[in-house]
């Protein structure tokens, strides 16, 4: 529209102006357009007129398409593993998990919402929560959610280079947690959680705990310069009361029990530091766990009356895992992913991945278990969405462990994944 008012006006002067391009509709909007003549030289009527902003219902579109959003999410996995030990073994096909889901986001508000399935178990409710960004950089969230404790936590449940998780992670990561929490982020060199949950895990009756407590410490002190060597540190606390429950089973990297849970009654807590260091297509990434588990002794036989307290049974463990993407891809800090921003096959990443990890799990009165294991594996992205997978296991036991017969056991395994992501904040 300037450029027909800066027409009409050049046509009414006395003096000839200099030649402008006729095709002034093409002209791109990061172009200058011709200066007008001063506002003493335009008639009063045509100056009165003259548009001087986008007509508000526009305006309104506009800011409503900004502030308005929806995203999908899940993925379908499946695995085929091997494994191998004295006198036993078993090979099988499976689906791993599948969820669907997605979020609508409306200015400062997040409602996100998922259903998981597996061939072990029936559809259930995963995610569901509603976040508020009060104001820049504090949110309050409340529902359903992962809560806030660990680094490998932080990220996507598929994403990971390896297929299987760390012993002693199963061991002391809590879960799906329905409750509310806090957060801040300061200027994203420091995030602070803080969560009151109901401490038993997602889709479970309020019967064996009154509350939680959660807390986590995140820094990253490098972040103003993404050319420099990445590092993330935290620390962070699960604390909760047992009332006629049981301790939690832990589970080999292969899925099968290393220690079934017992009845428990009384105080317990998980504690966990560590962190990771990224640098263009390399990470490297560190926990220390550590659990404490009230037990005591059943005589009845009934769950619903407490029992006669034992010593608590104290877990430990760490594990370090390094990975290199070989494809060239800077590694991705956020979400583990290496990065992929297209959707053809020459855009793909494969990233090479291993990790060990020592875990040991005992009490006074028991001579306790320990595993110590070695996993490496491939991780092929290939495309955005696609992601393909094969690793290999060898894991050694330090007690006796009535499901596996020999100390020393084997196996490998690899899968498909298909998936849709978006941060929908503190973990998937």
């Amino acid at each position: 529209m300037s450029f027909v008012i800066t027409a009409l006006l050049l046509a009414q002067a006395p003096e000839p102006a200099p030649a402008v391009s006729p095709v002034v509709t093409e002209v791109p909007v990061a172009v200058e357009a011709p200066v007008e003549p001063p506002a003493a030289t335009q008639p009063e009527s045509l100056a009165a007129t003259a548009p001087v902003d986008v007509p508000t219902t526009q305006r309104n579109n506009l800011r409503l398409r900004d502030r308005f959003s929806v995203f999908p999410y899940g993925w379908v996995r499946t695995d085929a593993t091997h494994y191998s030990a004295k006198d036993e073994g078993y090979s099988n096909i499976r689906l791993g998990s599948a969820r669907v889901g997605g979020g609508v986001q409306v200015g400062p508000v997040l409602a996100f919402v998922t259903l998981e399935a597996a061939a072990a178990k029936g559809p259930q409710l995963f995610d569901a929560f509603v976040s508020w960004d009060i104001i820049k950089r504090l949110r309050i969230r409340a529902g359903q959610f992962k809560a806030p404790f660990g680094y490998r936590f932080n990220a996507p449940d598929l994403v990971d280079e390896l297929p299987m998780a760390p012993a002693s992670m199963q061991a002391a990561v809590p879960g799906r947690q329905i409750g509310g929490e806090l957060s801040y982020d300061f200027w994203k060199y420091v995030q602070l959680y803080g969560a009151v949950l109901s401490g038993i895990g997602q889709n479970r009756e309020a019967n064996n705990t009154k509350i939680a407590y959660s807390g986590k410490l995140q820094v990253q002190p490098l972040v103003f310069d993404e050319r420099l060597p990445q590092i993330v540190a935290n620390v962070s606390m699960f604390a909760y009361r047992k009332t006629n429950g049981f301790t939690p089973d832990v589970r080999t990297p292969l899925g099968l029990v290393f220690y079934h849970g017992v009845p428990a009654t009384g105080a317990s807590w998980r504690l966990t530091a560590g962190g990771g260091i990224f640098w263009r297509f390399l990470s490297l990434r560190s926990e220390y766990f550590r659990t404490r588990d009230a037990r005591e002794l059943d005589d009845d036989g009934d769950p619903s009356t407490p029992g006669d307290p034992l010593p608590p049974l104290i877990g430990q463990g760490v594990y370090v895992q390094a990975g290199v993407v070989v494809t060239g891809q800077r590694k991705r800090i956020d979400n583990l992913l290496p990065d992929v921003d297209g959707y053809r096959v020459r855009d793909s990443a494969v990233e090479l991945s291993v990790r060990f990890e020592q875990f040991r799990l005992g009490a006074e009165d028991l001579p306790g278990n320990g595993i110590q294991s070695v996993v490496g594996g491939v991780n092929w992205i290939v495309l955005q969405h696609l992601r393909l997978y094969v690793a290999g296991v060898y894991q050694h036991f330090d007690g006796e462990v009535a499901e596996i017969p020999e100390a020393r056991s084997w196996g490998v395994t690899g899968g498909l994944a298909g998936f849709f992501l978006r941060r929908s904040g503190g973990g998937d």
